[in-house]
């Protein structure tokens, strides 16, 4: 695995698993309770609280699209 890598293949399962930094770019608690979760697994089994921060990280990365356009 190379460093800044989203995801790597799992040798023991074969499954793909994320890597912190790809959960950092996502910004919260995806509440799958990933094995790299950096957010101490805030989400899992809380499925409102999950909703609304996606709507907070999906509205924050479309104001940061809208400023970067003007800029």
């Amino acid at each position: 695995m190379d460093k800044g890598d989203q995801t790597y293949i799992d040798p023991a399962t074969g499954y793909t698993v994320f890597t912190e930094l790809s959960h950092r770019d996502r910004g919260y608690c995806c509440g799958n309770a990933c094995r790299h979760c950096p957010f101490e697994h805030d989400n899992v089994g809380k499925p409102e609280q999950l909703k609304q921060q996606a709507r907070v990280a999906r509205e924050a990365r479309k104001q940061a699209r809208k400023v970067k356009k003007e800029e």
